[in-house]
Protein backbone atom coordinates (compact mmCIF):
# COMPACT_ATOMS: atom_id res chain seq x y z
CA UNK A 1 0.00 0.00 0.00
CA UNK A 2 2.72 2.32 -1.21
CA UNK A 3 0.14 4.55 -2.44
CA UNK A 4 -1.79 5.59 0.98
CA UNK A 5 -0.75 8.49 2.69
CA UNK A 6 -0.37 9.09 6.23
CA UNK A 7 -2.22 10.74 8.63
CA UNK A 8 0.11 13.76 8.73
CA UNK A 9 -0.15 14.09 4.96
CA UNK A 10 -3.47 13.92 5.15
CA UNK A 11 -3.74 16.83 7.80
CA UNK A 12 -1.19 18.95 6.14
CA UNK A 13 -3.23 18.60 3.03
CA UNK A 14 -6.44 19.61 4.68
CA UNK A 15 -4.47 22.36 6.52
CA UNK A 16 -3.56 24.04 3.01
CA UNK A 17 -7.06 23.53 1.80
CA UNK A 18 -8.36 26.13 5.22
CA UNK A 19 -10.12 29.33 4.41
CA UNK A 20 -7.69 32.56 4.82
CA UNK A 21 -8.32 34.59 7.82
CA UNK A 22 -10.05 36.93 5.59
CA UNK A 23 -12.21 35.28 4.13
CA UNK A 24 -15.89 34.73 5.12
CA UNK A 25 -16.59 31.56 6.54
CA UNK A 26 -18.74 29.15 5.02
CA UNK A 27 -22.29 28.34 6.46
CA UNK A 28 -22.25 24.91 7.37
CA UNK A 29 -25.05 22.29 5.83
CA UNK A 30 -26.51 19.47 7.41
CA UNK A 31 -27.85 16.53 5.56
CA UNK A 32 -31.30 15.65 7.07
CA UNK A 33 -31.24 11.85 9.27
CA UNK A 34 -32.83 9.10 7.03
CA UNK A 35 -35.37 8.13 9.53
CA UNK A 36 -34.06 4.47 10.91
CA UNK A 37 -30.77 5.46 10.18
CA UNK A 38 -29.80 7.13 13.36
CA UNK A 39 -28.79 10.45 14.30
CA UNK A 40 -27.20 13.34 12.67
CA UNK A 41 -24.35 14.40 14.49
CA UNK A 42 -22.50 17.58 14.32
CA UNK A 43 -20.05 16.42 12.58
CA UNK A 44 -22.53 15.96 9.34
CA UNK A 45 -20.54 16.10 5.99
CA UNK A 46 -20.27 19.26 4.60
CA UNK A 47 -20.80 19.71 1.10
CA UNK A 48 -17.79 20.01 -1.28
CA UNK A 49 -18.08 23.77 -2.21
CA UNK A 50 -17.66 24.56 1.27
CA UNK A 51 -13.84 23.53 1.53
CA UNK A 52 -11.63 25.24 -1.05
CA UNK A 53 -9.50 22.26 -2.90
CA UNK A 54 -11.25 19.27 -1.48
CA UNK A 55 -11.34 17.37 -4.52
CA UNK A 56 -7.47 16.91 -4.20
CA UNK A 57 -8.20 14.82 -1.52
CA UNK A 58 -11.44 12.89 -2.31
CA UNK A 59 -10.27 9.98 -3.88
CA UNK A 60 -7.15 9.39 -1.65
CA UNK A 61 -7.40 6.13 0.10
CA UNK A 62 -7.89 5.56 4.27
CA UNK A 63 -7.75 2.90 5.73
CA UNK A 64 -11.19 2.01 7.53
CA UNK A 65 -12.25 -1.07 9.85
CA UNK A 66 -15.21 -1.64 12.29
CA UNK A 67 -13.68 -2.38 15.52
CA UNK A 68 -15.62 -5.36 17.24
CA UNK A 69 -13.83 -4.63 20.73
CA UNK A 70 -10.37 -5.75 21.96
CA UNK A 71 -8.38 -8.24 24.69
CA UNK A 72 -5.12 -8.71 25.68
CA UNK A 73 -3.97 -12.35 25.67
CA UNK A 74 -0.62 -14.06 26.60
CA UNK A 75 1.54 -15.27 23.66
CA UNK A 76 0.61 -18.53 25.13
CA UNK A 77 -2.95 -18.57 24.59
CA UNK A 78 -2.97 -16.70 21.41
CA UNK A 79 -0.31 -19.61 19.84
CA UNK A 80 -3.01 -22.24 21.70
CA UNK A 81 -5.79 -20.71 19.81
CA UNK A 82 -7.69 -23.26 16.93
CA UNK A 83 -10.50 -23.79 15.28
CA UNK A 84 -13.69 -23.29 17.75
CA UNK A 85 -11.60 -21.03 19.78
CA UNK A 86 -13.98 -18.19 21.66
CA UNK A 87 -11.76 -14.87 22.77
CA UNK A 88 -13.74 -12.45 24.97
CA UNK A 89 -13.70 -8.90 23.94
CA UNK A 90 -13.89 -5.96 26.20
CA UNK A 91 -17.50 -4.65 24.65
CA UNK A 92 -21.14 -5.49 25.77
CA UNK A 93 -23.10 -6.68 22.92
CA UNK A 94 -25.64 -3.62 23.29
CA UNK A 95 -22.39 -0.97 23.35
CA UNK A 96 -22.13 0.53 19.29
CA UNK A 97 -18.97 -0.66 17.84
CA UNK A 98 -16.57 2.03 16.11
CA UNK A 99 -15.96 2.86 12.69
CA UNK A 100 -12.13 3.63 12.75
CA UNK A 101 -10.87 5.81 10.35
CA UNK A 102 -6.57 6.21 9.94
CA UNK A 103 -6.38 4.81 13.75
CA UNK A 104 -8.94 7.63 14.50
CA UNK A 105 -12.46 6.68 15.48
CA UNK A 106 -14.99 8.89 13.47
CA UNK A 107 -18.21 7.37 13.90
CA UNK A 108 -19.69 4.68 16.10
CA UNK A 109 -23.20 2.15 15.25
CA UNK A 110 -24.39 -1.11 14.82
CA UNK A 111 -23.96 -4.13 12.63
CA UNK A 112 -26.71 -5.44 10.41
CA UNK A 113 -26.69 -7.79 7.82
CA UNK A 114 -27.38 -7.12 4.36
CA UNK A 115 -28.23 -10.09 2.28
CA UNK A 116 -27.63 -13.39 2.85
CA UNK A 117 -23.85 -13.40 3.97
CA UNK A 118 -22.53 -10.03 4.75
CA UNK A 119 -22.51 -7.67 7.70
CA UNK A 120 -22.69 -3.93 7.54
CA UNK A 121 -22.44 -0.68 9.93
CA UNK A 122 -25.15 1.16 10.57
CA UNK A 123 -23.87 4.59 11.69
CA UNK A 124 -25.85 5.85 14.57
CA UNK A 125 -23.08 8.49 15.69
CA UNK A 126 -20.45 10.94 14.38
CA UNK A 127 -17.45 11.68 16.58
CA UNK A 128 -18.07 15.63 17.35
CA UNK A 129 -14.81 17.30 16.11
CA UNK A 130 -13.72 18.50 19.83
CA UNK A 131 -14.34 14.30 20.17
CA UNK A 132 -11.70 13.78 17.68
CA UNK A 133 -9.17 16.56 18.75
CA UNK A 134 -9.46 15.13 22.32
CA UNK A 135 -8.47 11.76 20.65
CA UNK A 136 -5.11 12.89 19.50
CA UNK A 137 -3.88 13.90 22.73
CA UNK A 138 -1.95 11.28 25.13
Amino acid sequence: MADMLSQEEIDRLLARSTPSPGARPATPTATPATPGKGKQGAGAAASDREIPNIDLILDIEVDVMVRLGETVMPLREVQALGPGSVIALDKDTDTPVELVVNDRVVAKGELVVTGSDHFALRVTEIETPSERIRTLGP
